[in-house]
């Protein structure tokens, strides 16, 4: 029996492998683990703030009512 041989193209075994990752799929995944590495440190690090349905909220379980001030406070023009 004949060994496979590079400049033998009768005796080489068809070893194909199959198609990789397109590049966009390689590109987004890349940039979605980087966009998560950076929320996830800058959550830990506390530089982005605190957030959450808490920070809206008074001590008492009310709103502080910031967001009715806008509403009722009447517009003076002159």
């Amino acid at each position: 029996m004949a060994e496979p041989n590079a400049r033998n193209p009768e005796t080489q075994t068809d070893r194909r492998s199959p198609p990789g990752m397109p590049r966009w799929v390689k590109v987004t995944s890349i940039a979605i683990g980087i966009l998560l590495l950076v929320f996830l440190i800058l959550q830990l690090s506390g530089i982005a703030g605190q957030h959450g349905p808490g920070r809206h909220m008074s001590l008492d379980g009310y709103s502080s009512g910031a967001a009715t001030t806008w509403a009722v406070a009447p517009a003076t023009v002159e």
